[in-house]
């Protein structure tokens, strides 16, 4: 673990810093907004558990695939200030939501964009921006994916309210849980197995061994991988990541949020279920699109003629 840069280091780190210790103190209602894939949803999750734990005002909002598609929306941004959310902090999104950061600062709402995608020509005039190629920095790995970056964030916050690079046992206790849910959207995300990353997947697979969340604890039992003699990388990615995104794919990305930041007891296990059946629901789907897209490839395509090859029909779920 010693390998983790220091997270101050971390583009933005100490803009984005302030402004939510600010807010934890003087109780600002905070929204997490995250993606709705693996890596928006561990994410969102790491730096709910957080905020939460340092007596936070906190909630989190994730836009619903099928509806509101990708990334920060006008709609809810506006219903997220009427309703008092005070500060947006996007996780996994927001690095080319111009017009949103705009839109922002003319409803008086605070922006903390906490992102790892592609970098547009102009960045958005947020309050603070996190992200390891921030143009005019030189972060020696660029390659988070948006759950690392919320992990740094989150250790940021928890060394500056704690006056120091120790943090309290509480904190250290959620730093490392917080691992896990880390790697588990660095594995979804297939970033590159390098640098830090590396660190985060390895330490936080030991810590889903040894001191998993309440959720995962669920999820790991209908997976059947509390059974099993060791985890590693397919773990995540064959069993854990597929049900977490399935939710998301389904437009029920909320749940799986839900689920990685509860405490243990019956709706812990209810929603492990159900999110297991959601990705049963997934897979059944997606074989009915693909042998109908096959059938329509083999019947329209004529590979000597056509230059390319587009399919589509009626009742194919977006979601997958």
């Amino acid at each position: 673990l010693m390998g983790l840069r220091d997270p101050k280091e971390l583009p933005g780190v100490t803009d984005a810093t302030p402004i939510l210790i600010e807010a934890i103190s003087q109780k600002t209602p905070i929204v997490i907004y995250g993606d709705y894939d693996c890596d928006g949803m561990t994410g969102t999750a790491i730096l709910v558990n957080g905020l939460r734990l340092l007596g936070a005002d906190v909630s989190y909002y994730v836009p619903n695939r099928l509806e509101d598609g990708y990334g920060l929306n006008e709609d809810a941004i506006r219903k997220l200030a009427e309703r008092g959310k005070k500060v947006i902090v996007s996780v996994d999104c927001g690095i080319t939501s111009v017009s949103h950061a705009e839109l922002c600062k003319e409803l008086n709402v605070k922006l903390v964009i906490t992102d790892h995608h592609t970098i547009g020509d102009q960045l958005p005039d947020a309050d603070a921006i996190v992200h390891p190629r921030l143009p005019g920095t030189a972060y020696p790995f660029g390659e988070l994916c948006g759950a690392g970056v919320a992990f740094k964030l989150a250790w940021a916050v928890c060394q500056e309210t704690c006056g120091g690079k120790k943090v309290s046992e509480p904190l250290r206790k959620y730093l490392m849980q917080s691992l896990t849910l880390a790697a588990i959207g660095t594995v979804a995300d297939v970033v590159p197995l390098l640098d830090e990353n590396r660190i985060l997947v390895e330490h936080g697979i030991r810590m889903l061994r040894a001191e998993p969340l309440p959720g995962l604890v669920e999820l790991m039992k209908v997976t059947k991988l509390d059974q099993v003699a060791s985890l590693n990388t397919e773990s995540i990615s064959f069993n854990l990541a597929p049900r977490l995104n399935a939710a998301g794919r389904l437009g029920q990305a909320q749940l799986a949020v839900e689920l990685l930041t509860m405490e243990a007891g019956d709706r812990a296990k209810q929603l492990a279920e159900y999110i297991h059946q959601l990705n049963s629901t997934r897979d059944s789907l997606q074989r009915s699109v693909q042998l109908a897209a096959n059938k329509q490839a083999k019947s329209d395509f004529d590979p000597e003629e056509d230059p390319a090859l587009v399919l589509a029909g009626v009742g194919w779920h977006q979601g997958v």
